[in-house]
Parts: structure tokens; C-alpha cells; sequence
């Protein structure tokens, strides 16, 4: 089936070329199947796009059929990271976030010196920026109220997102309950 559905891939999708391997069962004796396409750049970024395919409901002609349509359907999710122009993949994003805020902020540990590095801006080109990354950039102004994040549209394609220091330094308790 793997060779079934990569054929498929390559007639809807010529100009990829499709390389890898399936380790293990391509379908295993379970209720779903994951499938992974990633790309690499000339400035050596990956990117990718994946899927989950839930079969315990389909017979099995239908499992090729499903693979092969969430297949084209993964390719284009591909694509469009690629087009986009972006580092990192939209849902790669929200996991850098806490690191650009860090970098930025004057936080210091106790007991830690000299982690500050003065510096004052830090940017990511993004393709799109997925809800969690919203959610992890007004977590990290929230906790880090020196810091403030925002996106910048780019002429080509993408956006940029930024985050700066505002100001001086406090941490906001957590509330809990």
C-alpha cells in the first residue's frame, strides 16, 4: 500500500520528488497510521506537514484511498509552508516563543549572573502563526511584563514575529484555582 499511495502522490504531484522509506507495517494491527512529509532548504531549515489517519471504521480498499487523499492532502500542507517562505514550520513556532521571550527579557535567576545579553529584539520568519503560538506569546507578555510581541507582514511572503523589551522588569504571580 505505501508504494500505492506514494504512485498516487507522484501523479498528483509531479514535481516533488518523494523519497523515504516505511519502517515497520505501513498499516500496523491498530486503529490509525501516521504519515510525515518534510522538506529540507538551501539554508538547511525542515519543514514539514503530517497527518493522522484514523481506519478502524474502513475496509480496506478505502484505507488506500484515505492514505492517498490525506496524502495529496499533506503535500499541499507542504507547499504552502514552503510558499510561505518561512524558518520554521506554523506549528513548530509556538515552541520558540518562550526562547525568544527569555532572550529578551531581563530576567536573571537567583544565583545566575550574567545571562542577560543586552540584547533587545528578536524576529522568527513564520509562514502563519498558529493559535498556539498567539496563545504562547501573550502567556510569555503576561509572565514577562518587560517584553511585548508582534507580528510584521513581509512584502514577498511570511510574517515576522518579534518580540522586543518594553521596559522594566516584574513577574506577575500565577494565579491557580
Amino acid at each position: 500500500m505505501h508504494q500505492k499511495v506514494r504512485d498516487e502522490l507522484t501523479k498528483s504531484h509531479p514535481k516533488i520528488v518523494f523519497t523515504g522509506n516505511c519502517t515497520g507495517p505501513f498499516l500496523c494491527d491498530g486503529e490509525a497510521f501516521g504519515m510525515l512529509l518534510y522538506a529540507a532548504t538551501c539554508t538547511g531549515c525542515f519543514l514539514s506537514a503530517s497527518t493522522m489517519i484514523d481506519v478502524s471504521s474502513l475496509k480496506t480498499e478505502e484505507v488506500t484511498r484515505e492514505a492517498t487523499e490525506k496524502g495529496r492532502q499533506v503535500v499541499c500542507d507542504l507547499q504552502t509552508e514552503l510558499s510561505h517562505g518561512g524558518v520554521v514550520g506554523t506549528y513548530m513556532s509556538d515552541q520558540l516563543v518562550i526562547y525568544m521571550a527569555l532572550s529578551i527579557s531581563a530576567l536573571k535567576p537567583s544565583g545566575m549572573s550574567g545571562l542577560s545579553s543586552g540584547q533587545t529584539r528578536s524576529e522568527i520568519l513564520v509562514g502563519k502563526v498558529s493559535s498556539h503560538t498567539l496563545t504562547a506569546m501573550k502567556i510569555c507578555e503576561d509572565l514577562l511584563t518587560d517584553i511585548v510581541f508582534y507580528t510584521q507582514e513581509r512584502e514577498a511572503s511570511g510574517l515576522v514575529i518579534v518580540c522586543e523589551r518594553k521596559g522594566n522588569h516584574t513577574i506577575k504571580p500565577l494565579k491557580i484555582g
